[in-house]
């Protein structure tokens, strides 16, 4: 019969491993920052584009 202490689970990363789980976590998320930050000036060019699309031909030019 096992013990109790035999059953036990370590949930005790080494600091190396953590520290390496923890910039791969810093990096995804930088990442999906900069994915984000592209599409919302993408959004923000087409928004202006489509705006100044919508004014009268001679305040454009003027």
């Amino acid at each position: 019969m096992e013990s109790k202490d035999d059953e036990k689970v370590s949930y005790y990363l080494p600091r190396h491993e953590f520290l390496e789980k923890r910039l791969e976590m810093i990096q995804y998320i930088d990442d999906g920052d900069k994915r984000v930050e592209k599409q919302l000036e993408q959004v923000n060019l087409h928004l202006q584009t489509f705006i100044e699309s919508q004014k009268p031909f001679h305040k454009n030019v003027i």
